[in-house]
């Protein structure tokens, strides 16, 4: 039988300052994959609070996000087959009226085993 490597999908809400937000990773795969969030400075730091898990997604809620909270943020998705590394960047906007200010990219990275 022909498994299938993660897949993993990236929220794209909007992120206003003083307001929770989410990152949402989503992985379709088979066997299932395990997930994890990371936050990404000059080092990378797991993310191990504000999590909700499922069998297909991983969530990290930011509560009362700060424009200290901009940062590159990465999710991976492993399991026997291979692993995916997907990548938010995340700015913090003033309110909604700043939103042409945000920036928002993503990329995805298979690697096999």
């Amino acid at each position: 039988m022909l498994l299938d490597a993660p897949v993993v999908f990236l929220s794209t809400d909007d992120f206003v300052e003083n307001q929770d937000g989410w990152l949402n990773c989503i992985v379709s795969s088979k066997p299932e994959s395990n997930f994890t969030w990371y936050r990404v400075t000059s080092k990378l730091k797991e993310i191990t609070e504000n999590l909700v898990r499922g069998t297909n997604f991983l969530s990290y809620r930011i509560n009362a996000i700060l424009k200290e909270n901009n940062a590159l943020y990465r999710c991976t998705a492993d399991n026997d087959i291979g692993v995916i590394v997907s990548e938010r960047s995340l700015k913090v906007t003033g309110t909604r009226d700043d939103s042409k200010e945000r920036l928002i990219s993503f990329f995805s990275i298979y690697v096999s085993k």
